[in-house]
Formats: structure tokens, sequence, C-alpha cells
């Protein structure tokens, strides 16, 4: 090889790196902003996030530009499958119901759809290390926001100076979002990446301090979740932690890494009760509900306006889905079929449920099967299957095994909500997705300068 052609491929070695230098800060800053302010502050049209997202995408256009080969880097088969649930979305909403889906809805998937191809395609670059050392600040005071939040609520409800209404009457934290739903699910997610995380790292050999951050952060996520009082969140963090046992058993961790974490929490959970009791009637409800609807579970969800909404919500959409199984009602259109059924809907109820006729589903899956139809929804159910098997498959010391955990968390998560839709969930796809399709096979160098040492 002569020297003119090692020195430019040198140099596109040196493009290569300061590109893949901005992206992952472009990565981070994208995912700092949504965390932090993960709604559309005071009048602006667009989240602080969302031009952060449309640069990201640019920079990741022009490297492939440069570098056509990282096409046969990034095509894998997660990106084959979301491709096709891509294309059976397109056809339901353009095709199937060209003139009756809801505009603001499909934007909001479609925005979603570019996040988890901007963060599954950055996210191998950027150093984990630094990573889990931001996700444990952020959950120390995320935890000490939402305490403040529960115990005096007006101003420490951040989200109302930002433009968000924000009733600040304590009975929920809402921490750094403008809702207590989207809060559990973040601090689920956070929180379970930093309990898989101490669980697995005995290998890591953590210095004192680091060690020291880890529980504190677990203590304060535990008091951020709870105090969420999102019950879909719990479940997905008592799902994750059941995973943990089975991994502490199969894997053969030393007894003390899963034990110590689990005390963190247990004892967090005991001193919130006996220190920070919330003397709210129905905080109180939801802080017995799982252990009153495995003693009688009829009566505790006809009992419970939540739950027995829900249960509404879910038969009559199973009810839609078995109407238009194949394509669905179109994107957006839930809610205007809700609203005239709900007369008929709430008399069996007898007041326990939800006032509001224009709801969704409450369950993301059912969401997506009643407005897209059984045929989108498979694609979109493989997509994360894949990615779920392909994280769990890739071993419990792999870069990819904590936010795998979160994952979970999330999936579980969204079983009782609709944000499936937004941008959180398939933020946590993508980082899955990422890492196990591109982190393992990572090259040092770049695959156009391969063997090649260029000067620094």
């Amino acid at each position: 090889m002569n020297t003119s052609s090692v020195r430019e491929q040198c140099r596109r070695q040196k493009a290569t790196e300061v590109v893949g230098g901005l992206l992952s800060f472009t990565l981070y800053l994208y995912i700092a902003l949504y965390l932090l302010v993960p709604y559309k502050p005071w009048d602006f049209p667009v989240s602080f996030h969302t031009p952060v997202l449309g640069f990201g995408l640019l920079l990741m256009a022009i490297q492939v530009a440069v570098f056509p080969s990282l096409w046969r880097k990034y095509l894998k088969p997660d990106i084959l499958l979301f491709s096709l649930m891509f294309l059976f979305f397109l056809v339901s909403s353009f095709l199937m119901h060209s003139r009756e889906f809801s505009r603001s809805v499909f934007q909001i998937y479609f925005i979603s759809f570019l996040s988890f191809l901007f963060v599954r395609t950055t996210i191998a670059g950027l150093n984990l290390d630094s990573v889990f050392v931001w996700i444990n600040y952020y959950l120390i005071a995320a935890g000490a926001l939402i305490l403040l939040q529960v115990n005096f609520a007006g101003i420490f409800f951040i989200s109302r100076f930002l433009g968000s209404p924000a009733l600040g009457t304590g009975v929920a934290g809402w921490g750094f979002a403008n809702g207590s739903t989207l809060a559990g699910g973040m601090l689920a997610w956070l929180f379970t990446i930093s309990l898989a995380r101490y669980v697995v790292s005995n290998g890591a050999k953590m210095t004192s301090f680091a060690w020291f951050m880890q529980l504190f952060s677990i203590a304060f996520g535990t008091a951020g979740v709870f105090y969420t009082f999102s019950r879909g969140a719990w479940l997905g963090v008592f799902c994750v932690v059941l995973v943990m046992a089975y991994a502490h058993i199969s894997g053969g961790f030393p007894k003390k890494y899963l034990f110590i974490p689990l005390a963190v929490v247990v004892t967090s959970v005991v001193v919130l009760g006996v220190f920070n009791h919330r003397e709210d009637a129905n905080m109180r409800g939801k802080e017995s509900f799982f252990i009153r609807l495995l003693q009688k579970p009829f009566a505790t969800v006809s009992a419970d306006g939540s739950t027995n909404t829900r249960a509404v919500l879910w038969r009559y959409t199973l009810g839609l889905i078995k109407d238009t199984p194949a394509w669905g009602i179109g994107v957006g259109n839930f809610p205007r079929s809700y609203s005239k059924a709900y007369q008929k809907l709430a008399i069996p109820a007898n007041g326990v449920i939800d006032q509001n006729p224009d709801l969704t589903p409450h369950n993301s899956y059912l969401y997506y099967m009643a407005e897209l139809g059984v045929i989108p929804a498979f694609f979109l159910f493989l997509l994360v299957g894949w990615v779920v098997f392909k994280g769990f498959h890739s071993g419990y010391y792999s870069d990819a095994f904590p936010f795998w955990a979160g994952l979970v968390a999330v999936c579980v998560w969204v079983s009782t909500n609709d944000y499936a839709c937004e941008r959180i969930f398939w933020i946590v796809l993508g980082v899955v997705s990422g890492l196990t399709h591109l982190r393992p096979k990572r090259l040092q160098t770049s695959p156009e300068t391969d063997g090649i040492l260029c000067p620094k």
C-alpha cells in the first residue's frame, strides 16, 4: 500500500472518530434532556430534546454517506424486523385508514421510531462506566426531589415552572417528569439498571466510593419509584428482582451481591413506611393493593377505581380487536370509539370507574393491536421479543444485561399504560438492541483502516 493511500485512509479514520465522538456526545445530550424535561416546555412546538435528535440523525446520515460500508455493520436482524414493523404500520395508517387516522398520534409514533434508530445505532460507542455513574446521580436527584414533592408539594413540582400543568397536591411524586405514571416508568428503568449492575458487578472491582454511591442510588431509587405510586412500575421492578434471583442461582454469584441491594430496598421501604408514612387514603390503598389482590382478587378489582377502569377498558379493547382484527380501527381513533360506548360500559361498573370518557386502553399492547391491527402488532411483538431474547442470550456479564433488566421492567410497566407510543419505550428498546447487536462485535479500529496505525 503506497504512502498516499495510507494517508487518505488515516484521514478517513480520523473523520470517523470525530463524527463518532459527536454522535456519542449528541446521544448523551439527547437522553439527558429527555430524562430531565420529557415534555414540551411552555408553549414550544417541540421538546428540548427533539432538535438534538434531528442533529443526531443528520450526523448519522453524514457518517453513512461518507462510509457506505457502515450499512453492513448496522443492518442486523433487529433492523429487518423494525423495517417490517414500520412498513405494516404505514400500511395500516396510510392505506387502510387513510381518511380516519390521527396525524398528531402518527407523529408521536414516527418520532419515537426515529429515536429507536438513533439510540440503537449510537449507543455502542458510549463509555458505559460513565453512563452508570450518571444513572446513579440521576436516581439520587430524582428520589430526593420526589421526597420533597410528596412532603411539601408546591414549588418542588418543577414541571409547573416549565409550562406543564401540575396540581402540586403532593398525592404522588413526579420527579423531573410531568406526571407520576411517566416518572414511575423512567425511574423503574434506571433503578433496575442500577440494581442489575450491582448484582453482576462482582468482577468489576468497584472502589469504596463507587460501591457506596451504587447503594445510595438504589436507596433513593427505591424511594422515587415507591412514591410515584405507579403500580405498573412496582410490578416491573418486582419482575426484575425475580430475574436477578434466577441470575444469582444460575450464574453462581456470591450471595452478598444479591442480598445487599435487596436489603437496601427493603430497609428503604420500611424506613419510608415508619418515618414518612402518608395518610392519604388513596396512597394507603395503593400500598396494600397487591396483598388484597392475592386475598380477594374480584373484590379488590371491583372496589379499586383505577384497576376497575382498566378491566372495563381491556374488555372493550378485546372486543374491538375481535371486530376489526387485521388492520384495527386506525391510529388515534380509540378515544373516540370508547367515548361512544362509555355510558353503556359505565352502568355495570357502579360508578367505580374513571369519569373521563376519552381514555385510551391503559395497556400498550392492546392499544397497538386495537388501532393498528393484529398484523402490524405481530411485527412489533416480534421485534420486542427478539431484542428481549438477544439481550438475555448475551449473558449476565455482557454490557447489555443491566439494560436488558431495565427493558424488562419497562415492558411490564407499559402493560398498564399507553406509553409504548412514546419515546421512553423506544429509547429503552434501542439501548438493548444496539448493545446486543453492535457492541459485542465492535471493532477497535475503523473497518476502513483495519490494520493501519495512524499517527495521533
